[in-house]
């Protein structure tokens, strides 16, 4: 639970940046963009490490590559 709560308050400063750049261009030209590339890192290292047993184990989880 707590790290999809880390990854709410991530994506929302995300997408602070992404509207405030809508508003003004040159502000937070890829801070946005680069929060998502980081988040996918992490995601992708960890759905990784699920597959080989490594981590909590969620029953409910599907693991896809």
């Amino acid at each position: 639970m707590f790290f999809a709560f880390k990854f709410s308050g991530r994506l929302f400063k995300a997408a602070a940046a992404a509207l405030l750049h809508a508003f003004v261009p040159s502000l937070c030209e890829t801070t946005a963009s680069q929060a998502i590339i980081d988040m996918h890192s992490e995601i992708a290292a960890r759905r990784a490490e699920m597959a080989k047993g490594g981590g909590r184990e969620n029953p409910h989880a599907e693991v896809r590559a």
